[in-house]
């Protein structure tokens, strides 16, 4: 069962799991094409659409609260495993991790979040197959408590297409598992792992999982 995480502008992210014996939302295998979980056996998906017969601005995120707030002038490692959906034929680049005090929300339902994220991969993120890591160290001005993910870019050069534009909707989609924030050096602030029971242990400033 997935607890905490929401969606923060009324569009649906969505939960992958390997229990769905129907493969619509399984994992590996679900109506986006095969992915495993990088850890576990579930992770989660947004996506977001250029098609104006649907919104060429319509984003989806996933938002949660931390643990506890991070602390004035600490540097904190945030991370985040995505990888491309096998179905999507569009790719962006920009993908964000925003750390911000109090949750973050679209100005309308289903809009982009207007909040410019602290952590963004700078190229397009094309691999279905394997994990791509997320990544980058933050110094914290006090009191960030949520951690948002998602497409915060509206700039057209932030958006390739890679395949058919006419598979399913032009539409491009990633999921993403084992999202951290820890306090560099010290010890685990939050992390949240996409599976039902996990044993999470902080060894030597490394995550294992059993």
């Amino acid at each position: 069962m997935l607890t905490n995480w929401y969606s923060p502008n009324g569009n649906t992210s969505d939960y992958f799991n390997s229990c769905d014996i129907f493969n619509a939302v399984g994992v590996p295998n679900n109506v986006l094409g095969y992915q495993p979980a990088y850890e576990g056996n579930a992770y989660c998906g947004w996506g977001v659409s250029f098609d104006t017969l649907i919104n060429p601005d319509y984003r989806e995120y996933m938002q949660v609260q931390l643990t506890e707030p991070l602390i004035a002038g600490e540097e904190y490692i945030v991370s985040a495993y995505v990888a491309k959906a096998d179905s999507a034929p569009i790719v962006v680049r920009n993908i964000g991790i925003a750390l911000s005090a109090g949750p973050i929300t679209g100005s309308v339902s289903g809009a982009i979040i207007n909040f410019t994220p602290q952590i963004k991969n700078n190229s397009f993120l094309t691999n279905s197959t394997q994990w791509t890591l997320i990544s980058d160290t933050i110094l914290a001005t006090g009191g960030e408590n949520y951690l948002t993910i998602g497409f915060f870019s509206s700039d057209p050069m932030d958006v390739n297409v890679i395949g058919n534009s006419y598979v399913a909707y032009k539409i491009c989609y990633y999921f993403t598992d084992m999202v951290s924030v820890i306090k560099k050096q010290t010890t685990k602030v939050n992390s949240n792992f996409f599976s039902d029971s996990l044993k999470v242990i902080f060894n030597d400033n490394k995550l294992r999982i059993e």
